[in-house]
């Protein structure tokens, strides 16, 4: 019994500095924080991937060393997802119990960081581990594998090693198409996510403020201060030229979308916005008729 309370003790312990590190980032996910068996997640972004490049694709049908037809441009990979369940005798004993995830590694290449993984535990048995997996994770997994980021597509062919696949490895993408929409869905997520946080300039007024004060239009991109967006929404409505509601920036033509137009005015103004664009959509119709009397469409 006191050698297991010596244990749940040196997790316990464990567990608080990985908190202290890692918790307010988003990094680090307790499961199971309440009683052990302990348990949880870290969230592991490797070096390089939060850069922008361009990743290489092979052409269908053919190994990955034929001749290039195109390549993707990426900014952001999803992270490796290390979920680990501690035992009652680590690290006394025994090395933690884990599974390794990511999207964009295929289960050869995530079998040999497993493997690499027990090494590292081997050679500090005995000791606290996490903290050397999640920094080996992050600086030296893509250098183990002699890969580069720009190589991912090409490296998804990779073949087992003689000792097979690990089944703590596991890949969280069936097929190339499924990797590139998951590796662009989640960079999109994450560059919105650093537009708000980081401060922006507002090319109406030249003032900086954070990105969360700002609205930008999905279609082309551009962004203005939510101030900028009232008054400029509101004088068009005011104005009657609810089909002149663009994009404020010169010469863009894209509408703004209504929900921004919603967001940025009074609900009366917003009515008035609706109705006018209405009759200017009817009027436009050469097969509407209107009742003499009453001006209803019939």
């Amino acid at each position: 019994d006191n050698f297991f309370r010596m244990s749940i003790a040196e997790q316990q312990e464990e567990l608080s500095v990985l908190e202290s590190m890692y918790e307010t980032d988003g990094t680090y996910i307790p499961l199971s924080r309440e009683q052990p068996p302990f348990s949880f997640q870290m969230l592991v972004t490797v070096d390089g991937s939060d850069d922008e490049f361009e990743a290489e694709l092979p052409n269908e049908g053919q190994s990955s060393t034929s001749k290039l037809q195109n390549k993707i441009r990426i900014k952001y990979l999803p992270p490796l997802i290390l979920q680990v369940s501690l035992p009652d005798d680590y690290p006394a004993s025994r090395g933690p119990d884990f599974q390794l995830r990511c999207s964009w590694l295929n289960s050869a290449n995530l079998s040999k960081l497993c493997r690499n993984l027990d090494e590292i535990w081997q050679g500090q048995s005995g000791y606290p581990v996490i903290f050397s997996w999640v920094q080996w994770l992050q600086h030296d997994a893509l250098k183990f594998l002699e890969m580069r980021p720009e190589d991912l597509f090409l490296r998804w062919n990779d073949s087992e090693t003689s000792q097979g696949t690990d089944p703590r490895a596991i890949c969280e993408s069936g097929n190339m198409q499924q990797i590139i929409y998951q590796i662009l869905r989640y960079g999109k997520v994450r560059q919105h996510e650093k537009f708000l946080q980081d401060m922006q300039e507002c090319k109406i007024c030249f003032t900086e403020k954070p990105g969360s004060q700002f609205y930008r239009i999905e279609g082309c991109g551009h962004f203005y201060c939510r101030p900028c967006f009232h008054d400029y929404c509101a004088v068009m409505i005011k104005e009657g030229a609810v089909n002149k509601l663009r994009c404020p920036s010169t010469k863009c033509p894209e509408m703004l979308p209504p929900h921004i137009i919603r967001d940025s005015v009074s609900p009366e103004a917003f009515a008035k916005w609706e109705r006018l664009l209405l009759d200017k959509t009817l009027d436009s119709m050469e097969d509407i008729v209107y009742c003499p009397r009453c001006k209803a469409v019939v």
